[in-house]
């Protein structure tokens, strides 16, 4: 059973069904374990960034992810395996919570497809 405690005020205990506990001493190790597949598979995709035969495509902090790219294809292909991979773990993206950037000039007059 958990509870929710603000200040000095706790709610109702209620069960978890899924997920782990943020601030709990193995999430960051679970957390690792079901992520650690999207990096290998973006790294095996040979998509992104690459920097005398390094790949630098993602980045991961906590659960923060960063990808990088030369182009918009390579974008969608990297975020395509982040969607498989994550789904396959019934995890999703939260695109409230991401954004993109782009740096350079326009390789096409048109904007990328939505995502």
């Amino acid at each position: 059973m958990s509870k929710v405690r603000w200040g000095k005020c706790s709610s109702e205990p209620f069960a978890l069904r899924s997920g782990t506990r943020q601030g709990g001493i193995f999430s960051p190790i679970l957390f690792s374990i079901f992520i650690d597949e999207i990096l290998c598979k973006l790294e095996q995709s040979n998509c992104g960034c690459y920097i005398n035969n390094t790949c630098f495509n993602s980045m991961l902090y906590a659960d923060d992810l960063l990808l990088l790219s030369l182009s918009i294809h390579d974008m969608l292909s990297m975020l395509a395996i982040c969607q498989e991979e994550l789904e396959a773990v019934d995890m999703k993206l939260n695109i409230d919570k991401s954004s993109a950037i782009r740096v350079g000039g326009m390789e096409s007059p048109h904007p990328p497809p939505k995502y």
